[in-house]
């Protein structure tokens, strides 16, 4: 039996009050009015890039529970406070008692990839922390923040959370939204995030990778051979030699939702 691994690098915000749903809904790039389940979703800027990113699941005392990264917490808090007006709603973050744990009592599936390990928000007192999670989520193309971008830097698209069930472009309005249907309608679409495994081991985030002798992305983050990149998909299309990184083959794993 698996035993319960806490993400030591995950926050959990509590949010309540009256219509939680439909406040969220009008803010975050996903669905949250139809159905109970656990749901993968980013606020963005009005320009339509990723400002914080997040799994919402219900926590059956009427509030929903906000699993995002610890670094971005507290502006993601501040940001939501400048949106609930007057709204009767309360953000607390409770992350000293409650946190992110991998096979926790309770655990739900992982909204973004069934072969990502099951979450839940749980106590976190006195559970190990996670070891291997990031192996998987790398292998698996899985972007996070602040581990592979930068909020503000980067469309949902960029992100590939299209491919990962965090936008639906069916839904109402949310922030950044006209930006975002935009590029979908028109087919603007031209930089993804893709898993890459490099020959000899991925070298350090940032680092270039080019394709005849041009520059097609770079690496984000990575473990041993297997890393994530953002590339160029036109560039690499038309290539005709396979794409390098400081002198090792990159082979892309896939160029399409998993």
């Amino acid at each position: 039996m698996t035993q319960p691994a806490l993400l030591t690098d995950r926050a959990v915000l509590r949010i309540s009050g009256e219509n939680v749903r439909e406040f969220l809904n009008g803010l975050v790039t996903n669905e949250m009015t139809k159905g109970d389940d656990a749901v993968f979703a980013a606020l963005l800027t009005p320009q339509g890039k990723i400002l914080a990113e997040m799994i919402i699941s219900d926590g059956g005392d009427g509030a929903l529970y906000v699993d995002t990264p610890a670094e971005g917490a507290a502006a993601l808090m501040q940001r939501l406070a400048m949106y609930k007006l007057r709204a009767k709603i309360e953000v607390a973050d409770v992350s000293e008692t409650l946190g992110v744990v991998l096979h926790g009592a309770g655990a739900f599936a992982d909204p973004r990839h069934d072969g990502l390990p099951p979450r839940a928000i749980a106590p976190r007192e006195g559970v190990p922390a996670a070891d291997g999670y990031d192996a998987a989520r790398i292998a698996l193309g899985v972007p996070e923040l602040f581990k592979d971008y930068q909020p503000a830097d980067i469309f949902p698209a960029d992100a590939a959370m299209d491919w990962f069930n965090g936008v639906n472009l069916k839904k109402g309005c949310f922030v950044g939204q006209e930006v975002v249907s935009r590029m979908h309608r028109k087919g603007t679409l031209r930089k993804r995030m893709l898993p890459v495994r490099v020959e000899g081991g991925a070298p350090d985030y940032g680092v270039e990778v080019t394709a005849d002798e041009k520059p097609v992305g770079d690496i984000r983050s990575s473990n041993g051979g297997d890393a994530i990149a953002l590339l160029r998909i036109d560039r690499l299309e038309k290539a005709e030699t396979p794409p390098v990184t400081d002198g090792r083959r990159v082979d892309v794993l896939r160029t399409g939702a998993p």
